[in-house]
């Protein structure tokens, strides 16, 4: 299992700036400080339907480069309640979800980060 003091690099609560993007929405904001070894992010964007779609897309750009995550849906209420900045312009968003559990996950971490970083930024 990875322990929680590695993890802190890919789920710090304060949104992690994307490379020296000057746009403060570029950065990646995790859904819910994680409990064991299941970690969600997403892209700070000010719309929940521009989340979910940024999200969608990496799911796609993630896997044809390598990168196995998963998805989940999540009402935009619900996430609102941690994030308040969230437009709710949808009921419902995606946001990428993964399972850090063995001990080679801890080896990528900052290679994981930056990936989800340049994925979650689109484009």
């Amino acid at each position: 299992m990875v322990e929680a003091g590695v993890v802190v690099v890919v789920v710090a609560p304060v949104p992690v700036p994307v490379d020296d993007d000057p746009d403060p929405l570029a950065v990646v904001v995790v859904v819910v400080a994680p409990e064991l070894d299941i970690v969600c992010v997403f892209p700070r964007l000010e719309r929940a339907s521009a989340i979910g779609e940024r999200c969608e897309q990496a799911f796609g750009s993630l896997a044809h480069a390598g990168w196995h995550t998963a998805k989940l849906t999540a009402e935009t209420a619900w996430l609102r309640r941690s994030h308040p900045w969230i437009e709710p312009d949808a009921e419902a968003l995606t946001v990428l979800r993964m399972v850090l559990m063995k001990p080679a996950h801890a080896d990528v971490l900052d290679e994981l980060a930056a990936v989800l970083r340049q994925h979650l930024r689109g484009g």
